[in-house]
């Protein structure tokens, strides 16, 4: 299961060649997932529940 289409412009290229999101630092998740710090953050404070990795599903930790 990937991504909901509300964050998947961090992934599309754009006519300039950069990608939205390349000056955010990347961040990792336990789960070795990585995400945009922006990006990761907005899916977190959309979860109502439990704080989880879009891609898996596990429970999100920051990678320490």
């Amino acid at each position: 299961m990937g991504c909901p289409d509300q964050y998947l412009p961090c992934v599309r290229p754009v006519a300039t060649g950069k990608v939205p999101g390349d000056d955010c630092p990347l961040v990792w998740g336990q789960c070795s997932h990585c995400f945009h710090m922006h990006c990761i953050l907005k899916w977190l404070n959309s979860q109502q529940v439990q704080q989880q990795c879009p891609m898996c599903r596990q429970e999100w930790k920051f990678k320490e």
